[in-house]
């Protein structure tokens, strides 16, 4: 909550609003760098605690969080944080449905595995969407690597 405070007391009178500038990275989220060699880095983080002078102006690495609900604020004030959560309400109202609790399959594992960090948003929008993508992709994959070696060994 305190970053919170410090963006709304601070934005729009201070520091102008980002207009969209932190979900520029949303895009390249699906491109793996296997296949984008110089894919850009996130480092929204960084550059959040710069602009908001959390961070001193020597350091280099450090990353502040811009949890998902500050980022809609710091982007476009109450409009954004009330269409933004609609957003994520109605995301988190068809995860809900869709991943019915009495599933019992695998496809059901790696979802409730690969969707958890969407319920804690404690990171920016393009950070929390990339980690989901990237370990749903690779739960499938390893599931369908382990079940073809378990029915190669005739364990299923």
């Amino acid at each position: 909550y305190n970053s919170l405070i410090i963006v709304s007391n601070r934005t729009p009178s201070e520091i102008p609003y980002f207009n969209g500038e932190s979900y520029k990275t949303l895009i390249t989220k699906l491109i793996p760098r296997l296949i984008w060699k110089n894919k850009p880095t996130e480092t929204f983080g960084h550059e959040f605690g710069k602009r908001y002078e959390i961070l001193n102006e020597f350091d280099k690495q450090t990353s502040w969080n811009m949890p998902v609900l500050n980022e809609f604020y710091a982007n476009f004030g109450v409009k954004g944080v009330s269409f933004g959560m609609l957003i994520m309400g109605i995301l988190f109202g068809f995860i809900s449905k869709f991943l019915d609790f009495k599933k019992n399959n695998i496809l059901y594992l790696i979802s409730i595995i690969s969707l958890y960090p969407i319920f804690f948003m404690e990171v920016n929008l393009s950070l929390l969407v990339g980690i989901t993508i990237q370990k749903f992709i690779f739960f499938v994959f390893m599931f369908f690597i382990l079940i073809k070696i378990l029915r190669r060994l005739k364990f299923i």
